[in-house]
């Protein structure tokens, strides 16, 4: 815990210097929101091999100063819904899928630099706070078990990670980003230990500029 609230307090100190030594008469404010396409990713089998993705959606705020020429920073305070959609195997002739939906408010730290015209690169870490969580049966062969819904918890209530992705001004006041997510920290948000789980999550995202 102690390791995740030091980097927490370093994205914090980021966002404070970058907000101070940005240009004021280019502050952008907005909102954003889009799809996620997320999964946990890491060494047991019981992820690589019967686990997929989850689509669900992210929506929040967006802000972007000016640096110098063709840098700005840009933070993000956002919900995001996430998680993945796991197979397990009851019997010889029977299966169920289980989506484990994990709700967290993440706070990104993107770095904007333009490549050419109106295409960005972005970087920058982020730091998400676990909100909750709950497991759900979507598909039973038998039915038995059809929309059994079970709370989640979390071994830990903070996900620190970095995210890389593109950016392109459509409009005066449109923006369209595709963003990769990883997380840094080891994640569990179900009641089994899996060894060095991490949060990954695609996001395709719409943000609309208010002044």
């Amino acid at each position: 815990m102690g390791k995740i609230l030091k980097k927490a307090l370093l994205l914090t100190l980021i966002w404070a210097f970058a907000t101070q030594y940005c240009n004021a008469q280019n502050e952008k404010f907005g909102i954003m929101g889009g799809i996620n396409y997320s999964r946990i990713s890491g060494e047991s089998p019981l992820i690589d091999v019967a686990t997929t993705g989850r689509i669900a959606y992210n929506i929040g705020v967006y802000s972007e100063f000016a640096f110098y020429n063709g840098i700005s920073f840009s933070p993000r305070i956002i919900f995001s819904s996430q998680g993945y959609v796991q197979e397990l195997f009851q019997s010889e002739n029977e299966t169920m899928e289980i989506v484990n939906k994990f709700n967290f408010v993440n706070v990104p730290a993107i770095f904007k630099f333009r490549i050419y015209d109106e295409l960005n690169l972005q970087i920058g870490p982020q730091v998400g706070l676990w909100l909750n969580g709950n497991a759900e049966v979507i598909k039973s062969d038998s039915g038995e078990f059809l929309g059994d819904k079970t709370k989640l918890t979390a071994d830990s209530k903070f996900d620190f990670g970095g995210n890389l992705g593109i950016s392109y001004k459509l409009a005066d006041r449109f923006i369209m980003e595709v963003t990769y997510f990883h997380g840094f920290s080891d994640f569990v948000g179900f009641d089994f230990p899996v060894s060095k789980s991490k949060n990954s999550v695609f996001q395709f995202n719409i943000a609309y500029l208010i002044f």
